[in-house]
């Protein structure tokens, strides 16, 4: 959990950066900026080959009633997925979406094809370097408080786990 601005706003965040199975990428952050509250849910295509994803657009749709706030375009836009979501509205809808967003990603685990670990963190690299060279809104913030080298040693080392 992060705080900012004398703590009117919280980000809860959650990175999965699968290495031996192969499916795409999947975060969310949970905001809660001066009591407006807004859920990204990010899944994105870091796969050798295309898994079904479903289960991710079922929940997504099943949450159509909450307001759906636009992305500004990014260079990662074609590499992100259907499943993707940004969405405002209480704190309840919100956490249950995450919950059930989170559930159906791992859910798919257990019938997603193995990979070699060298293959997958070759495609999980490609997205992360990507950010380090073009931006993106987090890490572009953590520059501006940690300097360039330590944000781009939290994202490859830490945050996504493409360098050891």
């Amino acid at each position: 959990m992060m705080r900012a601005f004398l703590g009117l706003m919280k980000m809860e965040t959650i990175i999965c950066t699968p290495y031996s199975k192969d499916l795409p990428l999947f975060s969310y952050d949970l905001i809660n900026a001066i009591g407006k509250r807004t859920l990204l849910v990010e899944v994105y295509d870091t796969q050798v080959a295309p898994a079904d994803l479903s289960p991710l657009q079922s929940v997504k749709e099943s949450y159509r009633d909450l307001k759906e706030k636009s992305m500004k375009p990014n260079w990662y836009d074609t590499l992100r997925l259907s499943p993707s979501t940004c969405k405002v509205g209480p704190a309840s809808r919100l956490s249950s979406l995450a919950e059930e967003m989170t559930t159906a990603y791992t859910d798919l685990f257990a019938t997603a094809c193995t990979i070699d670990p060298v293959a997958k963190t070759a495609r999980n690299r490609e997205y992360v370097e990507g950010l380090i060279s073009n931006g993106g809104p987090a890490i572009n913030t953590i520059r501006q408080m940690l300097g360039s080298e330590a944000a781009e040693t939290l994202f490859r080392r830490f945050l996504f786990g493409t360098e050891r």
